[in-house]
């Protein structure tokens, strides 16, 4: 049986993880892509702060971010990879 873990989860990306943060090697991160992205208003406190003194831009911005988890974490909403995929 595979090990419960988001490394071994159909739901875990790797490859997206990379290309958002710019990297070649995540370092055993990914994103978690089982349920729709949840707003984040902290990780991005200095745009909105940007938008709120620039002309022409919204005063309130949403940003929709994936869960990021290592390659070791789990969650009860585990299911396993397609081999066929």
């Amino acid at each position: 049986m595979t090990e419960r873990r988001c490394g071994t989860c159909r739901w875990y990306d790797v490859e997206g993880f990379a290309r958002h943060h710019g990297e070649n090697d995540p370092g055993g991160m990914g994103f978690c892509r089982r349920y729709p992205p949840q707003p984040d208003f902290i990780r991005h406190w200095h745009m909105w702060q940007e938008a709120k003194t620039s002309p022409g831009l919204p005063d309130e911005l949403v940003f929709g971010i994936w869960p990021e988890t290592h390659d070791e974490d789990w969650c009860g909403e585990w299911q396993a990879q397609d081999p066929h995929a």
